[in-house]
């Protein structure tokens, strides 16, 4: 196996686990945002 290749291979892995990290951020931003709109109705109901 050339050098390079294992290389290759752990820039794969990284962008793979960097777009898992990124998938779970934009989950939690979307649901504390969702949270948060509905947390605003409610408010604005209440008044």
């Amino acid at each position: 196996m050339p050098k390079h290749a294992g290389k290759v291979v752990g820039v794969f892995k990284l962008k793979e686990k960097f777009k898992k990290l990124k998938k779970a951020v934009d989950n939690t931003i979307y649901i504390r945002y969702t949270e948060y709109r509905s947390d605003e109705h409610k408010i604005i109901k209440h008044t």
